[in-house]
């Protein structure tokens, strides 16, 4: 996905998303990013499934009695 950062003031992004759709999201998501910047986000399905591991050795740690 692809959005463009429209503004950014007093910890707030306005971005606009690739369908027109302008939101306001917490600034420090694009932390050293300026307006007019575009930027690209993409899941990482390898580190998703890294963290899915993760919770699932602390869940199965929970009931390990």
């Amino acid at each position: 996905m692809k959005v463009v950062i429209d503004r950014i003031e007093d910890g707030i992004a306005t971005v606009e998303l690739e369908n027109g759709k302008m939101i306001n999201v917490p600034a420090e998501l694009f932390d050293g990013c300026r307006e007019g910047d575009i930027v690209y986000i993409t899941p990482n399905a390898q580190e998703t499934e890294n963290k899915n591991q993760e919770v699932l050795i602390d869940i199965s740690g929970l009931f390990d009695n």
